[in-house]
């Protein structure tokens, strides 16, 4: 079983998982060079070793068929499309560019990323503030997160759930402003395209879940240059597998094309000023919604967004 836990046998099956998969789909590749590959087996192939790698308890349900279902032909679409036709490279995106991850394991967003607030958070701003000056500027960002708020009242006594949106929208608006001080394409921060992965399936704490997710797709929608990343469909455990990243990597990167086709009207009196702001967005600690205010200089006239 894979995706489960963390666990050294979790991850262990996950990477016999993974190089099954991947011999499966390299086995085609070289019958259909010499004129023989069948597609129908294939596909029953990756079935069959998706179905039992997610399989939690021996036992056929309709989940483990759902999302194997969906696995197997979210798969089969990137191979058709070509884009699997070389695991053993990876990045092979026609033009250079780089990809910056800053992350750490089991983090929430208020705790660890809050603008001025959270532990990480020097660690995020040090790295956008760094390509300065260098080739290169930053094109986007990808906030992947939220699944430590949906048992935050359990780890913190707090249902971080429920002020989810207040504190997304005040780090990804902080987060836009540093990246355009750092960068020369964009007119104004509002146009950084932003991609929201949702949280996943979650066993437990479902109205938590809920919560989180609607936070998460409320801020996309009032944004027209952020997108939403659905991922509850690719697993019905805490973790995802080899075949959910592959699947919700193209699904982040078509987001990330259409959060660029978003129209976006910039303030006629921006100006932008020499460095981020000090002052931030105080982070929603009530557990009640509030309306929060970006303390800065900008004009009334500008809604407050967020990035992540």
């Amino acid at each position: 079983m894979v995706g489960h836990t963390t666990s050294s046998e979790s991850m262990t099956g996950s990477a016999d998982y993974w190089n099954t998969i991947k011999s499966i789909l390299d086995s085609y590749s070289a019958a259909a060079s010499g004129g023989s590959g069948n597609l129908t087996s294939m596909e029953e192939q990756l079935y069959n070793a998706i179905y039992e790698a997610n399989d939690n308890n021996g036992e056929a349900n309709e989940y483990n068929d759902q999302v194997a279902t969906t696995l197997t032909n979210g798969v089969m679409d990137l191979y058709k499309s070509g884009l699997l036709n070389d695991l053993d490279t990876p990045l092979q995106f026609g033009k250079d560019f780089e990809l910056h991850k800053v992350a750490r394991g089991g983090s929430g967003l208020y705790e660890h990323w809050y603008p001025n607030h959270g532990m990480h958070w020097n660690l995020l701003q040090s790295a956008i503030e760094e390509r300065k000056g260098q080739q290169g500027e930053w094109k986007g960002f990808i906030w992947h997160q939220g699944s430590q708020a949906v048992w935050s009242a359990q780890q913190y006594g707090e249902d971080r759930s429920l002020t989810y949106y207040g504190n997304l929208t005040g780090l990804v608006s902080e987060v836009r402003e540093l990246m355009f001080q750092n960068s020369i394409t964009w007119r104004c921060k509002e146009e950084i395209p932003v991609v929201i992965v949702q949280v996943g399936f979650w066993p437990g704490y479902k109205d938590a879940a809920n919560r989180t997710r609607d936070a998460q797709a409320k801020f996309c929608n009032q944004d027209p240059r952020a997108v939403l990343v659905k991922t509850d469909d690719l697993s019905r455990y805490y973790h995802y597998d080899a075949a959910s990243f592959l699947i919700s990597g193209n699904r982040i990167a078509r987001a990330y094309q259409e959060a660029l086709g978003g129209v976006v009207e910039c303030p006629d009196d921006w100006v932008p000023s020499s460095s981020p702001s000090e002052k931030s967005m105080e982070p929603s600690m009530s557990l009640e919604p509030t309306v929060l205010r970006l303390e800065t200089d900008l004009p009334s006239s500008i809604n407050t967004t967020e990035l992540v």
